[in-house]
């Protein structure tokens, strides 16, 4: 990890939960696309450094609660001089991480055109390093 280089994007505002907030309340939506290609311009592999805990980040808005998203979404920036690294991953049998192969089992409610994945015996929990 550029570690110098994730400080001073830090120091510059990019890569803080501030930043997403700034693009979030653009109404013309150009700000996100103007900051991607300014960042990828350089170097594609800073800019992923730089953004990728967006993904996590994004991921835990879409689904968690507003309990979760208040505790775990900050959690994936850092705050202060602090630099913390969101991250997402998926694994699922006869899958692995090709998110494309995941065929959730289908619902009992059909008619809904909905699917949902199968109920398990044992809860699965993630827990931070």
């Amino acid at each position: 990890m550029p570690w110098g280089v994730m400080r001073e994007a830090q120091r510059q505002g990019l890569s803080r939960l501030a930043a997403l907030e700034r693009m979030d309340a653009d109404e013309t939506g150009l700000m996100s696309a103007i900051y991607a290609e300014e960042l990828h311009w350089g170097c594609a592999g800073i800019a992923l450094a730089i953004a990728g805990s967006g993904l996590a980040a994004s991921g835990i808005a879409a689904s968690g609660t507003p309990e979760q998203v208040a505790r775990w979404v900050p959690e994936c920036y850092g705050t202060g001089d602090e630099i913390k690294l969101g991250a997402y991953a998926v694994t699922e049998p006869g899958a692995g991480s090709d998110v494309k192969s995941l065929r959730p089992e289908p619902s009992s409610t059909a008619t809904t055109g909905c699917s949902t994945a199968p109920r398990r015996s044992s809860p699965t929990a993630v827990s931070p390093m």
